[in-house]
């Protein structure tokens, strides 16, 4: 886990796509970690059928070149958010994923920043996606 909460593939510290549980939610936050301010929030329910997609071989994102985008459906909330992230960071994610590192995320504890927010204003004054 990163210092600010994210569960990231790659044992650096550098850009790849994360992972975290909102506190006290049934909901998780996914980004490109070198573009934190572009969060995607999805419920627990369409994560898991994310990875159980990914672990199935099941899911196949959007390719250009170099640039992959993926989109976590959520039935729940009726919408689709996709995240951008490069060929290599989706291979990294894509093994993490079936390794199960991604699997029962840790909520991000209370009073870490996310973003502009810490994470107790978070859930009460701010809505991404």
């Amino acid at each position: 886990m990163t210092p600010d909460g994210w569960t990231i593939a790659s044992s650096s510290q550098g850009n790849c796509v994360g992972a975290r549980r909102v506190v006290r939610s049934r909901e998780i936050q996914v980004c490109e970690t070198d573009n934190p301010g572009h969060i995607i929030q999805v419920t627990e329910h369409a994560w898991d059928s994310f990875l159980m997609a990914i672990k199935a071989d099941a899911y196949e994102p959007e390719r250009d070149g170099n640039a992959v985008v993926f989109t976590v459906d959520d039935p729940i909330r009726r919408r689709s958010p996709s995240v951008e992230t490069t060929d290599t960071n989706w291979n990294l994610f894509v093994a993490g994923v079936k390794a199960g590192k991604f699997d029962k995320l840790p909520p991000v504890p209370l009073g870490l920043a996310v973003g502009q927010w810490e994470t107790g204003e978070y859930l009460s004054s701010a809505k991404t996606g």
